[in-house]
C-alpha cells in the first residue's frame, strides 16, 4: 500500500522516465521540436521545498535510470538526472523564476496544494507583484 500520495508519486515518475525513455530512442530530440541542436530539453519536477522534492520523488528516479534501458544513457547527480542527447531531469523547488527559459517537455507539480493560492500570497504580501511561487504561477 501507498502512503500519501505515493500512488501518484510512482505514475509520476513512470511517466518521466518513460518520457526520457522515448526521447533518448529519437535520432535528435532537438530537431525533432525543432530546437537548436545545443538546447537541452528538461523534465521538471517542483515541489514546495527541495528536500521534500528530492526524497518522494527525484531518489527514486536516481535509483531507476540504473534499469538497463538507461545503461550509458544517464547520469545521476544530488538534483538532476543527465541524459544523453542534451535530455535532463531537474529536482526543483517553489522558486518558479528559477525555472524559466528551460525547455520544458514535462513538468510535475508535487503537492500542489501545499502552494499558497494568488489570492493567498496577496493577502499575507500585500499588493505588488505578482507571486511566482503560487500554485496557479507554477502550473502556469
Amino acid at each position: 500500500m501507498y502512503g500519501k500520495g505515493g500512488g501518484k508519486d510512482f505514475v509520476c515518475r513512470v511517466i518521466s522516465l518513460r518520457i526520457a525513455h522515448l526521447l533518448l530512442c529519437l535520432r535528435s530530440p532537438q530537431e525533432y521540436f525543432k530546437l537548436p541542436s545545443m538546447d537541452s530539453i528538461h523534465l521538471l519536477n517542483i515541489a514546495a521545498n527541495a528536500p521534500q522534492a528530492y526524497r518522494a520523488f527525484f531518489k527514486p528516479m536516481t535509483d531507476a535510470v540504473k534499469h538497463p534501458w538507461f545503461k550509458d544513457k544517464a547520469q545521476p547527480k544530488k538534483q538532476s538526472i543527465q541524459y544523453a542527447k542534451n535530455i535532463e531531469a531537474i529536482s526543483g523547488h517553489s522558486d518558479a523564476d528559477g525555472q524559466e527559459g528551460l525547455n520544458l517537455m514535462l513538468g510535475v507539480a508535487d503537492e500542489i496544494d501545499a502552494f499558497p493560492s494568488k489570492s493567498e500570497n496577496r493577502n499575507t504580501k500585500g499588493e505588488g507583484r505578482e507571486s511566482s511561487t503560487s500554485a496557479e504561477t507554477i502550473l502556469d
